[in-house]
């Protein structure tokens, strides 16, 4: 797909999860993917929303590409390798590629935030 100016409003997006076999292993996280080649005519970038429901987390995982998060809503802990902080709404975080790193949803509403890594697409 070639690459040109693309607008997507999030509410045009359906929310994704794991298939269910799979959510135990990595979580219970739901998202909707914005910004992805396989989607949009787009290169070289990835941007989504996501949320944790109330007390559940983002397992740890890691990934080569960098990636950054903003939290929009909700209190939490993100761990990058041995380093735990709590993070609230209109924090940023930068997690550096291949840095194992979970999100924990640490109070009753929802943990919402933007993610985005340089990668063609969500399956890169």
């Amino acid at each position: 797909m070639d690459s040109k100016p693309t607008v997507i409003q999030e509410a045009d997006c359906r929310w994704e999860t794991w298939e269910d076999h799979d959510a135990p292993a990595e979580g219970v996280v739901y998202w909707k993917t914005l910004i992805s080649g396989d989607r949009t005519a787009s290169r070289g970038i990835t941007l989504g929303v996501a949320e944790i429901p109330p007390y559940e987390r983002l397992v740890r995982h890691r990934h080569i590409q960098p990636e950054v998060y903003f939290v929009l809503e909700g209190t939490g802990i993100v761990a990058i390798e041995s380093e735990e902080r709590t993070v609230s709404s209109r924090t940023a975080i930068y997690i550096p590629g291949d840095a194992a790193h979970s999100f924990t949803n640490t109070s009753a509403s929802p943990l919402r935030f933007l993610y985005a890594f340089p990668a063609d697409s969500f399956e890169d």
